[in-house]
């Protein structure tokens, strides 16, 4: 499906109701109207637009409206919970398959949605997974204490990754490569600095244990928190996480929804002088039970 038939643009030309417009510019039904509100897949002049907030669009609006929001398992979602709990901040276990956080044209379907409608508290987000991966996610329950924690906590915390895949070319111990500066994906990746590759990606290999038919668990510790970082990093390794089809491992781990073998198993940091130590919950799986799906 092209970007024309999922996203559409329309001028407002004078002023008037905005459920009215949409509904009868986009052609929608009554109920297809109220899904695309509710999935915040609307947009008036580039904000993502509520009718209770904004209720009139104005002449030389620029509307633009996802028509098929990308949609996230809901058995996967069931999964999203709160894995400890403080006044400040909340961590989250994170499974495959679901956004960190809302998606351009998905609102609802995200580990931050999940944790608001769970908690009743409003959220700050202090860590991103990318949708493939599992793991502890950090959120700040107030916008003073998400600041404190960007500036004071983040940058001195530890987050240690487990991942699966073949054995890679290097061994254990500090991997620096540098990273084309882009927005988009795939990732590239430099063994040195240039013009053109400038961002610098430092990990540490901590250890590594072989598992059944050639494969190797790695554990890493992320020291640089750049977008695809360890994916792209072992894949420059020649060794793609398992079921990281856009690095090169293989279709994904779940024919339902994206899932490779990655996954954030601890985040230890100090908070206001307190130090914590957050590990994978007891009754998650270890990453090697996605040998044998």
């Amino acid at each position: 499906m092209n970007s024309s038939d999922r996203i559409q643009f329309a001028l407002v030309p004078e002023v008037t109701d905005g459920l009215d417009f949409v509904r009868s510019f986009f052609a929608l039904s009554k109920n297809a109207l109220e899904e695309l509100v509710r999935f915040g897949a609307i947009y008036r002049n580039q904000k993502r637009w509520s009718p209770d907030e904004v209720p009139t669009f104005q002449a030389n609006d620029l509307i633009r409206v996802h028509l098929r929001p990308k949609r996230f398992p809901q058995e996967q979602l069931t999964k999203i919970r709160v894995a400890h709990e403080e006044q400040d901040w909340i961590a989250a276990w994170k499974p495959a398959g679901v956004p960190s956080h809302p998606t351009l044209d998905n609102q609802i379907e995200n580990v931050k949605a999940a944790l608001e409608a769970q908690t009743g508290r409003e959220l700050w987000g202090l860590s991103r997974l990318d949708v493939g991966t599992r793991g502890l996610l950090l959120f700040a329950t107030s916008h003073i204490a998400a600041r404190v924690m960007n500036s004071d906590t983040l940058p001195t915390s530890e987050k240690i990754y487990a991942s699966i895949g073949p054995a890679p070319l290097r061994g254990s111990g500090l991997w620096t490569h540098w990273m084309k500066k882009t927005d988009r994906a795939p990732r590239e990746l430099s063994p040195t600095e240039s013009a053109d590759y400038t961002v610098r990606c430092d990990l540490e290999v901590l250890g590594r244990q072989n598992l059944e038919n050639g494969w190797c668990r790695q554990e890493i510790k992320l020291l640089t928190g750049r977008t695809h970082q360890i994916r792209v990093q072992m894949a420059f390794e020649s060794a793609p996480l398992l079921g990281d089809a856009l690095y090169g491992g293989g279709p994904s781990l779940s024919p339902l929804w994206e899932e490779f073998a990655l996954s954030c198993e601890r985040i230890e940091g100090t908070y206001k002088g307190q130090r914590f130590s957050l590990e994978r919950p007891v009754d998650v799986a270890p990453l090697e039970v996605l040998l044998q799906l």
